[in-house]
């Protein structure tokens, strides 16, 4: 599966999730009214249920948004890390030194390796690769033109490497810890809590209930799941980088 393919796809999905958080606050509001109407509530507890789920789906929206957000920049900073371990592995071999080569090869395929093993939140460990190929970068001899302008190609990619290292790092941590996580947790059971209260007086309310606790709890899951880069049918960590890393392995 191609990157804009795989992007296209779980941007989709994001899109139906935001919409399930609009749907969601709209039935919960919409059920307070009816029973406003049929005097099974009082105004004043269908006003405190309306404003704490206005608040949550207000909250619960701008969770998704920076999560997806820091998803969607993780990705294309991958797709972008793997592009660019690939033009410059490819010029490594234009400068037809074996030893150089080997020397960098064999750095590249612990540096792609450690990807398979370290989870997003552990990517500062990455930069130890990093400072290595910057050393190898000293085997290279340059005895003519040719090779004086792959170097200096070599290393603006290798910087270039060291920055989208630096992002992925950056990006993988997580955001929902302490407070944050806490608030977040608090408030999905408090609405759903509300949710079940307000469903006591009808067994069709109940059913409806039913669903909307299931759908609060896939949200929950997503926007975890979002958080800790694990969305997706595809690994985005390891997925380019697998096939590069065979690729190198054969040069």
């Amino acid at each position: 599966m191609g990157w804009d393919n795989f992007i296209d796809e779980n941007h989709n999905h994001v899109i139906n999730a935001k919409q399930l958080i609009i749907t969601l606050t709209i039935l919960v509001i919409f059920t307070v009214l009816f029973l406003i109407y049929q005097n099974q509530i009082s105004l004043e507890i269908g006003i405190l249920i309306s404003i704490i789920t206005f608040v949550y789906g207000f909250f619960l929206n701008s969770i998704f948004a920076f999560v997806h957000g820091k998803f969607v920049d993780f990705r294309t900073n991958m797709a972008k890390l793997s592009g660019d371990i690939q033009a410059f592995y490819n010029m490594v071999c234009l400068a037809e030194q074996p030893k150089f080569k080997e020397v960098v090869k064999r750095e590249l395929i612990d540096f792609v390796k450690s990807f398979q093993r370290l989870h997003p939140i552990e990517y500062q460990k990455h930069q130890v690769y990093i400072d290595k190929l910057f050393a190898a970068m000293s085997t290279y001899k340059i005895k003519n033109k040719k090779q004086e302008i792959l170097y200096t190609r070599m290393i603006n990619t290798l910087n270039n490497i060291s920055v989208d290292r630096e992002k992925a790092e950056i990006l993988g941590d997580r955001y929902l810890v302490g407070e944050i996580k806490l608030i977040f947790i608090a408030l999905t059971a408090l609405v759903g809590l509300t949710i079940l209260l307000l469903s006591v007086h009808s067994i069709y309310f109940l059913l409806l209930a039913i669903v909307l606790e299931l759908s609060l709890v896939f949200l929950a899951f997503l926007i975890f799941n979002l958080d800790r880069i694990r969305y997706g049918k595809v690994k985005i960590r390891r997925s380019n980088l697998i096939h590069l890393l065979d690729l190198i392995e054969k040069e």
